[in-house]
């Protein structure tokens, strides 16, 4: 791929930044680069809001408020939350229903009509009054192990009111370059950003099949200008969606595939490319699934490929890596066996994977890799992954530089669950939970990048907290960031953002000695505490 020889443009102001944020880890402190992409959850949420929205599966609220002390200063606060979870945590905020009483709390549980779904996005809206909206999305439950001991990514941006700018937030959007209605084009699933974000939370402000919450009100969305989102909104929720009626490519991997088949691929992918696949759970899932659905999604910019495909090679051929931490990644880690408990692997799902994953499996850490140089990776690696990530890279055979054509930052694991499964001679996408995602596009990061420069992005607070995309950590040398994978803007090779993945970028394949991490199977050799890790009985 064509990269810039040194540096990279001066007049570009995301071109020293991250794609988005690692969170901060103090016990990765003494490992080199390990938080030179850090922020903690505190330096987002900013005073100045007076109403939030905190959407999450799982809540500790005590330590969510002392983590984000910010979050006492708002009038209201909305707590979006898995139905399972809604009583333990109302019982949960009863002290500090007392201590922040001027607080209007509210609680709302999303309708998730399979037993088998979860209501698992992660975000927060802040509504900075006369000023705008902070949208933020990460890869953390509200828990302190989340936020103190794994791995985790952050994105956020924020946006105007509508305006501001004197202009709609449903004009021609950054996110497509089609300019149809989310309702009644046959482009329904390239719905501009603002729209699309609006339809995702009236799904969730759902009640019933018919009833939504009156507890918070999702038409306040459309005050704010989104024009200018610098990615892609990729959500599922739960239900059977219709190719016929044009929601199946809303949601879901479909939703994936609709907006990587309007994004140009570079040649250079074409011919020597891979996927990548890391996550932090893992579902039942078939190999005519893995292979039949979703990486036919990953490839859908790929004429050439699914050409192939169509005409007979075997698609289990294709590059791919899937990372599973093995059993002594967790168990060196900073927080031992017991991060593993955050990585939800069934024996059963995992040993049904293997039979068709096992050529694909690599490990999450891998510090021996180009030991000359210091990756950030090398010190992430030493926490335990929650986050979710997935996209397509290639590999400079020269300078071992990689880059990536896509890469998608996401709450949703591999399950079908999440991602959804094609039914009916793929005229129906059947989707069990609720997810949420943000995808980064050469396309995209091209117009964002454009904006930037023709102007100052708006902030609701400071000018370096507009986004995670122009968040800088100045502590991170040039020389020392080029090490990072790069998501260049489509057009040019000067301009691209940093992608501070957690791992290392190609990962390192399972070797015989390499066992993947399963929560409910016992792993008798210590762990760096000296403690095993013994299931109990049932």
């Amino acid at each position: 791929p064509n990269k810039p020889e040194s540096g990279t443009a001066d007049n570009d102001p995301t071109s020293q930044c991250f794609a988005f944020c690692n969170n901060h880890l103090n016990k990765l402190d003494d490992y080199g680069l390990a938080n030179s992409a850090a922020v903690r959850l505190r330096d987002c949420v900013e005073v100045g809001f007076d109403e939030v929205w905190l959407v999450n599966y799982m809540y500790e609220i005590d330590f969510l408020f002392d983590m984000a002390p910010a979050l006492q200063t708002a009038k209201k606060v909305v707590c979006i939350v898995d139905q399972r979870m809604r009583a333990g945590l109302e019982a949960a905020c009863a002290t500090l229903r007392t201590t922040l009483s001027h607080i209007q709390w509210h609680f709302h549980a999303p309708w998730t009509p399979d037993r088998y779904g979860t209501h698992h996005s992660k975000c927060l809206f802040l509504f900075y009054p006369k000023k705008g909206l902070r949208f933020i999305v990460c890869t953390a439950n509200f828990l302190q192990r989340d936020w103190t001991r794994l791995n985790q990514g952050i994105w956020w941006q924020d946006f105007p009111l509508r305006g501001e700018t004197g202009t709609s937030s449903t004009a021609t959007a950054t996110s497509t370059s089609s300019s149809a209605s989310s309702k009644s084009s046959s482009d329904a699933q390239l719905a501009p950003f603002g729209e699309y974000l609006q339809l995702y939370m009236r799904n969730t402000a759902r009640i019933s099949a018919s009833q939504s919450t009156k507890v918070f009100d999702v038409s306040k969305l459309s005050k704010y200008d989104f024009r200018h989102a610098s990615v892609h909104l990729v959500c599922s929720i739960p239900g059977y969606h219709k190719k016929q009626s044009k929601t199946m490519e809303m949601w879901g991997h479909p939703r994936l595939r609709a907006l990587l088949q309007h994004e140009p691929l570079p040649d250079e992918f074409k011919t020597q490319s891979s996927l990548l696949c890391q996550f932090s759970s893992l579902g039942s899932v078939s190999e005519k699934w893995f292979f039949g659905d979703l990486l036919l999604t990953f490839l859908a910019n790929d004429r050439a490929a699914l050409k192939k495909i169509r005409d007979g090679d075997e698609l289990a051929k294709w590059n791919c890596s899937v990372v599973i931490p093995s059993v002594a990644e967790v168990g060196s880690s900073v927080g031992g066996y017991q991060s593993g408990a955050s990585v939800p692997i069934s024996a059963e799902n995992l040993d049904k994977a293997v039979k068709f994953l096992a050529p694909h499996l690599c490990t999450f850490a891998n510090e021996d890799s180009h030991p000359e140089k210091q990756y950030i990776s090398h010190g992430r690696c030493h926490a335990t992954p929650h986050i979710k990530t997935y996209g397509r890279y290639i590999v400079d055979t020269e300078t071992d530089a990689v880059e990536f054509a896509w890469f998608l930052l996401t709450s949703s694991n591999l399950s079908t669950a999440a991602w959804g499964q094609m039914q009916v001679q793929d005229s129906q996408c059947f989707i069990r939970s609720y997810e949420m995602g943000v995808l980064f596009t050469p396309s995209l990061l091209a117009r964002y990048s454009e904006y930037c420069s023709s102007s100052h992005p708006f902030s609701c607070t400071s000018p370096n907290k507009a986004c995670s995309l122009l968040f800088h950590q100045k502590n991170a040398s040039t020389n020392k960031q080029q090490l990072m994978p790069r998501l260049f803007a489509a057009g040019t090779s000067k301009t691209g953002v940093h992608v501070p993945v957690p791992y290392p970028v190609p990962p390192r394949h399972y070797t015989r000695s390499d066992e993947p991490w399963a929560c409910n199977r016992d792993h008798l050799q210590p762990d760096r505490f000296n403690q095993p890790w013994v299931v109990g009985p049932g």
